[in-house]
């Protein structure tokens, strides 16, 4: 920098040695060597800035990964009481097939969740060969649909944002620690009603309806507070879109839920699954959030 001012003063005296009868020339040279020094201050300035944001983008990106590693981490040596009724729950599946929700009726279980996330959680089970609720293959195998749940919102952040916001959106959400805690440490499987809802109103943005009504009923059908977004989607729709398209969001919205509770609607127990669901004879509590760790 002192350099390029000395530079600078060397050229003032070069304007002061020329005549008044030249003065077009020297200052016309003067503003030449002045644009020149202050076009390398302004690269130089680029360059660092430049050097400032790509590291500000390698911090984000550790910090993406960080997040992503840190549920990886927790998940296979963590639980709550939740995670051993969902064992519990499959074995239950299991024995009973499609009477599962009159099984667990008349025999005063804890289920009072659509069906959807009961065949993940029965896949977990299976796949695990777990002998115990806390057996680290069946934690990490039960929670990854939460861990995927949780990346799909932070790269939809990333895609809707864009450039430096998306990058700090996403590095936020897979950082928050209520979230891991959520995710990876408490087992909660809430993560995935948000990241199927914001994946089914991308989709309606891009004109897709179909797949949104499909993504949304299966939003519904992991678990029930999604359907309170229903009003607000087909007003949406309504409103950009019209009545055709209403119509069609909501059938295939209906078809859905109607197709992932075909089995359990044939069993012969209709009226308990409907009950079980929408009108559940529990409320569920939490004294605290004590977690377990292997």
């Amino acid at each position: 920098m002192w350099r390029r001012l000395r530079q600078l003063s060397r050229a003032k005296a070069i304007h002061r040695r020329y005549k008044p009868g030249n003065y077009g020339i020297t200052q016309s040279f003067y503003c030449y060597f002045l644009g020149l020094i202050v076009s390398r201050e302004v690269s130089s300035t680029r360059r660092i800035l430049y050097r400032i944001n790509k590291n500000n983008k390698d911090v984000l990106y550790v910090i993406i990964v960080c997040g992503i590693f840190a549920r990886l981490i927790f998940a296979p040596f963590s639980s709550h009481g939740d995670l051993e009724t969902f064992w519990i729950s499959a074995q239950h599946f299991l024995f009973a097939k499609f009477d599962f929700y009159y099984f667990i009726h008349t025999r005063a279980g804890m289920w009072v969740y659509p069906p959807l996330w009961l065949w993940l959680v029965t896949g977990a089970y299976l796949v695990s060969f777990s002998t115990t609720a806390y057996d680290p293959s069946f934690l990490l195998l039960v929670k990854t649909p939460m861990i995927v749940a949780d990346v799909t919102v932070a790269y939809v952040l990333y895609s809707l944002l864009g450039g430096d916001k998306g990058r700090f959106a996403a590095a936020f959400w897979l950082a928050n620690p209520m979230s891991i805690f959520i995710t990876s440490i408490f087992g909660q499987f809430d993560p995935l009603v948000p990241a199927l809802l914001i994946i089914s109103v991308l989709g309606l943005e891009r004109g897709m309806v179909v797949p949104s009504a499909v993504i949304y009923g299966s939003a519904i059908m992991t678990k029930q507070y999604a359907i309170f977004a229903a009003p607000l989607l087909i007003a949406r729709i309504l409103r950009d879109r019209g009545k055709g398209d209403a119509l069609k969001f909501t059938s295939f919205l209906t078809a859905t839920a109607l197709l992932i509770s075909f089995p359990f609607l044939i069993s012969g127990s209709r009226q308990v699954y409907f009950r079980e669901i929408w009108m559940t004879r529990s409320i569920v509590e939490y004294d605290d959030l004590y977690c377990q760790f292997a």
